[in-house]
């Protein structure tokens, strides 16, 4: 002890010490304040790049499907059974982004089926997704009815990464108006133009009176070796008992 003063203790920071109380810095800090040097800061920590998803299950060069079955079956089961239980309409899932067809009554065979398999690679021209974008390409959004957790819902056919969302606006959603009826325009009556009056529902129409038809004219046929009177009517003046009609 010098004069009552207690003893210099260091601090737990680097270049510090404690003298009664306060907290004196190190001659080396104090310098570069007084020079205006920037003080070291935190170290920049660079934003960790997006995970590549594992693509292996979609055998591009090669003719073995199954372990793409394997890998889609069981999302595929799920994803058909959230459009059950959620779509607007059971009588149509709507039309396959990868086949371009409508879907079959059983969803989930179709996607983890041979024919979609080899769409899906026709697609994505035998070759992994090169970006995130690239892979959002093919991912198909569902619209569901009013009550579900989401109006719409999530496929990705590359990857079977689903879920429910929004449901995307510029896509035709389950609350599309429908166009407004257009009122039927009815013509002005024209001046002087003789006015039909109602006629009752229901009421019989009366019949036109129609002009009496003279009877058609019947011949006797005469019979080929027949002797005199024989024969049957027959009406042969077909010219005139036409023009009589009309």
């Amino acid at each position: 002890r010098v004069l009552g003063t207690p003893p210099a203790r260091l601090s737990g920071g680097r270049g510090r010490r404690v003298q009664g109380g306060r907290v004196s810095r190190s001659r080396g800090t104090q310098a570069r304040r007084r020079r205006g040097m920037a003080m070291p800061g935190p170290p920049v920590v660079a934003a960790a790049a997006p995970m590549k998803p594992d693509f292996s299950h979609l055998e591009l060069n090669s003719k073995n499907s199954q372990p793409f079955h394997q890998y889609m079956e069981g999302r595929a089961t799920n994803l058909a059974n959230i459009i059950w239980d959620h779509s607007q309409d059971r009588n149509s899932w709507g039309v396959c982004l990868v086949c371009n067809i409508e879907f079959p009554a059983n969803m989930a065979s179709h996607i983890w089926g041979n024919k979609h398999w080899s769409k899906l690679k026709e697609r994505l021209n035998w070759e992994e997704p090169r970006s995130p974008e690239d892979l959002e390409r093919h991912t198909q959004f569902f619209a569901l009815k009013p009550g579900a957790p989401m109006t719409g819902y999530r496929f990705n056919h590359v990857t079977g990464e689903q879920s429910f969302c929004p449901y995307p606006a510029d896509l035709p959603g389950p609350t599309a108006a429908l166009p407004a009826a257009v009122p039927a325009v009815v013509p002005a009556p024209v001046a002087g133009a003789p006015v039909m009056a109602p006629i009752a529902t229901g009421a019989p129409l009366a019949a036109e009176p129609q002009a009496p038809q003279p009877a058609a004219v019947v011949q006797s046929m005469p019979i080929a070796g027949g002797g005199p009177g024989a024969g049957y009517p027959h009406s042969m003046d077909y010219a005139q008992a036409l023009g009589t009609k009309e």
